[in-house]
């Protein structure tokens, strides 16, 4: 059985064991691993269980929702069943992920779900939308959306003169009904930064006591969430295999999608101009772009296209502007002796497909994540504690994106020595990360000066580590001076990466 801690008492005691909002970590791996759905369907399930969250009643929480998922999260193998009980009884419910297409020659929309094999896109059994669906949760348009699903059939429902007789009744995403940003400012008073920043790392589903994750390790998992606080943060990532790049960008919202190594298109990542259907950076807020080595880019536009939208958050196509609040993320594998590589000659972006190794789309790049130093995944650095659950985290994470009046003016508690020496985007980087640790960590918006500076200090070496590989590439890129003082008016200070880089080139920097 599992002991609470004085963290878990605490938690229970702000939040209080009906809310919803906090579950048991351990429940959910354990629910994980014999189910196919993901973390956030799990969790809000759990969530909707947790008055019954005493330790003694662990046994009887886990088996009541792996008993609903058994009944309602059918697999591919149970997808024939599913529809011949819909067809017996004229209905059924369903927990499933729901994706949907547009045919422009019919101007219908039809579409399946992904994880009963139910339904097709384009086949001769599709699943009717009728539009109010499509328009009303467009994101069943481009990565699709778990939901609970009502499913109808009726062999006398046609459209356009072709009978559909599956089609959808009813659809409720699976996330919260109701969020209150000011509930959770008042929360986080209650906590101590430490405090906060531990129930964070519990909440992605981290022991923060292992002795195996100190504060850099923790600032690290804190580090992939930013691009769900701040609006166009563009994060690379590169590290070793199973550290948790793929989870955190995958399960932790319901706002976010992971594209893998494919084809990537200006239909599929802006709009499709022969449908109208928005492109994926209209629809996430953070699109994460998991095996970048594997990725192909259709044309050379793409690329354009795509500087113009990490720059701005807006591109042209088609004659019209769209626009967006999207952050973008790259991850993939680098070797973990990032020295020897760079002893060679070569650059941290060199597992980038080539299309991406240019410069100018590289310098828009705000965050480096230096992957090679995050620890694998091993079992003891998972926690058996409370943390969020992941519908009530993702609704945290996504109220703070944007402006949020009451946050401190960080700019405020320090200032460049160097201004002329910086880009705007070196400044635009570093603001964005600053900005980003404050809302995780401070959505209150208490905070101190020395506090303010450790962030600063973080932001400077993950974009140093950008213009330090972009020098290497190109001399036009070197020269730029990060050295600061905080507060204003103190000694000038620098901060430099961990990793080595040559003498003749770190020499252009300075």
């Amino acid at each position: 059985m599992v002991e609470y801690d004085k963290l878990d008492e605490k938690l229970l005691n702000a939040f209080g064991p009906k809310s919803g909002c906090i579950v048991r970590k351990d429940i959910s791996r354990n629910l994980k691993e014999v189910s196919r759905a993901p973390n956030a369907v799990i969790e809000y399930l759990l969530g909707a269980k947790s008055a019954k969250f005493g330790a003694s009643k662990a046994q009887e929480v886990l088996q009541e929702v792996e008993e609903i998922l058994a009944r309602r999260l059918p697999g591919p193998d149970e997808g024939k069943k599913i529809e011949s009980r819909i067809e017996k009884n004229g209905k059924g419910k369903i927990i499933d992920k729901i994706s949907a297409t547009f045919n422009v020659g019919k101007g219908i929309y039809t579409g399946k779900l992904a994880n009963s094999g139910i339904g097709n896109l384009e086949g001769d059994k599709p699943i009717y939308i009728p539009k109010e669906f499509a328009h009303e949760y467009e994101k069943i348009l481009s990565g699709g959306l778990w939901a609970k699903i009502e499913l109808g059939y009726d062999t006398n429902n046609q459209v356009e003169g072709k009978s559909y007789p599956l089609y959808l009744r009813d659809l409720q995403p699976i996330q919260l009904s109701h969020f209150n940003r000011e509930e959770i400012i008042s929360k986080r008073k209650e906590f101590s930064v430490d405090e906060w920043l531990d129930i964070l790392i519990r909440s992605i589903g981290f022991e923060p006591t292992s002795e195996k994750i100190d504060r850099r390790q923790k600032l690290f998992y804190i580090s992939r969430l930013i691009p769900l606080v701040e609006e166009n943060f563009n994060l690379l990532e590169l590290g070793q295999k199973e550290t948790g790049k793929s989870f955190a960008y995958r399960e932790l919202s319901p706002y976010e999608t992971l594209v893998s190594g494919t084809n990537i298109t200006e239909a599929r990542l802006f709009k499709n101009l022969n449908t109208g259907d928005p492109g994926l950076v209209a629809l996430w807020d953070a699109v994460t772009f998991s095996e970048v080595k594997g990725l192909e880019f259709q044309s050379g536009q793409v690329i354009h296209m795509l500087k113009d939208y990490m720059q701005a958050g807006k591109v042209n196509r088609g004659g019209e502007p769209i626009t967006g609040s999207c952050s973008l993320i790259f991850t993939g594998n680098i070797e973990r002796n990032v020295r020897s590589l760079l002893n060679q000659g070569k650059t941290l972006f060199k597992p980038l497909p080539e299309k991406m190794k240019d410069p100018a789309l590289l310098d828009r790049i705000h965050f480096y994540l230096p992957g090679w130093e995050v620890d694998k995944i091993t079992s003891n650095r998972l926690t058996d504690h409370f943390g969020l659950s992941v519908d009530y985290f993702s609704e945290f994470l996504r109220a703070f994106r944007g402006n949020v009046p009451h946050m401190p003016e960080h700019n405020n508690y320090y200032e460049w020595t160097e201004p002329d020496k910086l880009k705007s985007r070196d400044e635009k980087a570093v603001r964005n990360t600053v900005s980003g640790f404050l809302k995780l960590l401070h959505p209150h918006g208490q905070v101190g000066a020395e506090t303010v500076e450790n962030y600063l200090r973080w932001a400077i070496e993950m974009r140093t580590r950008v213009v330090n590989q972009l020098c290497r590439m190109d001399d036009e890129y070197c020269g730029r001076q990060f050295t600061y003082c905080c507060p204003p008016d103190g000694p000038e200070k620098s901060v430099s990466v961990p990793e080595k880089i040559e003498e003749s080139v770190e020499a252009k920097n300075h």
